[in-house]
């Protein structure tokens, strides 16, 4: 399976999409936050899933 990508700007709509909140940033602290963020439902310290 290929992955797609696309040079646009990250819109507010594409924090819902399972590519990106599947990402996986790494393992650095900063990294970690950033996949934590991603995959937080809204109600949960302002979780981007939308």
């Amino acid at each position: 399976m290929s992955i797609v990508t696309h040079h646009r700007p990250l819109a507010i709509a594409d924090l819902s999409s399972p590519a990106v909140r599947a990402f996986d940033c790494g393992t650095e602290v900063w990294e970690v936050e950033i996949n934590q963020w991603l995959r937080a439902e809204p109600d949960v310290l302002g979780g981007s899933a939308r």
